[in-house]
């Protein structure tokens, strides 16, 4: 919400309107996160109490939830455009674009779960605190930045590279802790 805020103080209405239409579009792919992290939760629970966090298992399981996505996204991204201009028209056809590249965010955003719930089981939840003030701070910068040069579809991009950003961030925060576990 941040992103269509900030663009409704540097840009047109219809602008914000083409940028808002896909940012819902993406958010109704987020619906199932909060199940998808839900259900993890208590496996890595129980099993972070008798072990410390496999990255090979996290890994996989970042796989796991990730691949599925794809294979959704993908032919929707293809075909998104066509879409929205059969819906709402052809002057929020800058949409698909947009579309486009939040899709890539959706990816992450779901592969961040298993990092996350090491984290969260492993009474590490101050680091991903600390990511997200990061990262919320991070936003804000990049989407100045990449709006300057690139109009709206800059704040898209902004928007996957703080995703990507995040995820990078967690997974080296869970593989520094367990490479400090196995030397303790």
């Amino acid at each position: 919400k941040v992103d269509i805020v900030m663009l409704s103080f540097l840009t047109t209405p219809d602008n914000v309107g083409v940028y808002a239409l896909a940012h819902t579009l993406i958010q109704k792919g987020l619906i199932f996160r909060g199940a998808v992290s839900t259900s993890l939760f208590p496996y890595y629970t129980k099993k972070y109490i008798v072990d410390k966090p496999s990255l090979l298992n996290l890994s996989k399981h970042t796989v796991l939830v990730v691949l599925p996505l794809i294979v959704v996204i993908i032919p929707v991204v293809m075909f998104i455009e066509p879409i929205i201009i059969g819906v709402v028209g052809s002057a929020f056809s800058a949409s698909g674009e947009v579309f486009s590249i939040l899709a890539f965010y959706v990816l992450f955003s779901y592969g961040v779960i298993p990092w996350g719930l090491a984290l969260q089981t492993t009474n590490n939840e101050k680091y991903i605190l600390v990511i997200l003030i990061f990262t919320a701070f991070l936003n804000i910068g990049l989407n100045l930045l990449f709006f300057s040069k690139y109009g709206v579809i800059g704040v898209a991009y902004s928007t996957l590279v703080v995703a990507i950003t995040h995820f990078m961030l967690l997974t080296v925060t869970v593989k520094k802790l367990v490479s400090h576990v196995n030397r303790v």
